[in-house]
């Protein structure tokens, strides 16, 4: 069995998004509407994003990751796109 690390995660209200290394790829987000113990990942976004395209990144997540709290989406885009070393 290949090891996964977390190395951060968001939560807000009974969603999160888990930061992961498989190892085998580049890192990857999970996006979770319950406890991620108990259910399937609804959607995994990776890769690079630059600090415009914020915007477009919070639309991904909403597209995706169906009834995600605005909020949360939010969040995701400003880390990935400001935040993402810090």
């Amino acid at each position: 069995m290949q090891s996964v690390d977390v190395l951060r995660s968001f939560r807000y209200l009974n969603w999160y998004i888990i930061n992961v290394d498989t190892h085998v790829s580049d890192e990857g987000y999970l996006f979770f509407a319950e406890d991620p113990q108990k259910s399937k990942y609804l959607a995994l976004w990776g890769g690079a994003a630059t600090a415009n395209e914020g915007p477009e990144i919070e639309r991904w997540v909403q597209q995706n990751a169906k009834g995600i709290p605005r909020r949360l989406a939010a969040c995701f885009a400003f880390h990935v796109t400001k935040a993402r070393d810090q």
